[in-house]
């Protein structure tokens, strides 16, 4: 029972301030600029705090290869999403510019606006290490792999130059870079001044309710009632999300601990679940609109499974407790 309170509770901030948010925008005391203010806010100053912040705190040199042993798990699990989505999408119901769009939104979560933000709410300091594993994946995931699955509407534009894998392009991310940047000091034991510990962690405090207000935001300017109307497609995306990615997730954990006894913690495996059901990610509509793809599709995928993830999440962190 008090882990049912637990996570209702932890619905009821989440609603709350996304609510708040949801208000501003309605009543017009912030604007769409506002809300692209405090999104660039987040990905360029707050998230790469955090996440300097976190790795430092919480990771030390001989940490770092435990680290990477660990961030197995969830590639694993993302490259098996990613297949089983691939074979769904050769169905008929998908048309030209949906299927790419379908696999990243049911593949892809939304770890930056909302995944560490409900890190923090329901596990805090203990599971940012865990999260961390996770959103390296899944940042590498979008810009390494999953951007490039996404095709546009008509089949005549394929005729274009034919985008290619850029490493360098990864470099384009301040949280990657605030992932490298931190890898490197810690692999350097390198000791950071008192002063830029304290400044990063005041910066990185500012995720969790900035991101959850653009969270509110983005649903009202998205169209919250206009994007409620289903469609097979949008069915399949959120069975996708909110199904496939946990349960093939749960399976990959269960076969590495047979495999790596020891290797994964119980925070890990609660963390990493919870984690593979959070809404689909907030950029997907960007994404597809620069690719001539469906964008309305990914709309109101991000939107549906944002409002939905209200009532996923408690039953998703009561499974995460009762499993692991």
């Amino acid at each position: 029972m008090s882990l049912i309170i637990q996570a209702l509770q932890s619905v009821i901030v989440l609603l709350i301030i996304m609510l708040v948010g949801f208000s501003l925008m309605r009543t017009n005391v912030v604007t769409d600029y506002f809300s692209l203010d405090v999104s660039k806010v987040i990905t360029l100053i707050s998230l790469p705090a955090i996440i300097f912040y976190s790795v430092l705190t919480n990771i030390n040199r001989g940490g770092l290869l435990t680290l990477f042993q660990k961030v197995l798990v969830p590639i694993i699990a993302t490259l098996l999403t990613y297949f089983v989505c691939w074979l769904i999408s050769k169905l008929p119901v998908f048309k030209d510019g949906d299927r790419g769009v379908f696999i990243n939104a049911s593949v892809n979560p939304n770890t930056t606006f909302i995944g560490l933000a409900i890190n923090n709410i329901l596990f805090g300091q203990a599971g940012l290490a865990s999260f961390l594993a996770y959103f390296l994946t899944n940042n590498v995931s979008v810009w390494a792999f999953g951007q490039y699955l996404i095709e546009p509407n008509d089949r005549q534009l394929e005729n274009r130059e034919v985008e290619k894998f850029n490493l360098l392009s990864l470099l384009k991310s301040p949280p990657l870079l605030a992932f490298l940047v931190s890898f490197i000091v810690v692999a350097l034991g390198v000791k950071m001044p008192l002063f830029v510990m304290n400044t990063t962690q005041l910066l990185g405090a500012l995720v969790t309710p900035l991101a959850l207000l653009y969270s509110g935001m983005m649903l009202y300017s998205a169209g919250l009632m206009k994007s409620l109307k289903l469609s097979t497609a949008k069915i399949l995306g959120i069975l996708g999300r909110f199904i496939l990615g946990p349960l093939l997730m749960y399976l990959t954990i269960v076969v590495t601990k047979q495999i790596f006894p020891g290797l994964i913690t119980p925070i890990d495996s609660q963390v990493w679940l919870v984690q593979s059901a959070t809404p689909t990610m907030a950029i997907l509509p960007v994404l597809a609109d620069q690719k001539k793809a469906n964008a309305k599709l990914g709309n109101d995928l991000v939107v549906l499974t944002t409002v939905l993830f209200i009532l996923v999440l408690p039953v998703i962190y009561v499974l995460s407790k009762a499993l692991f």
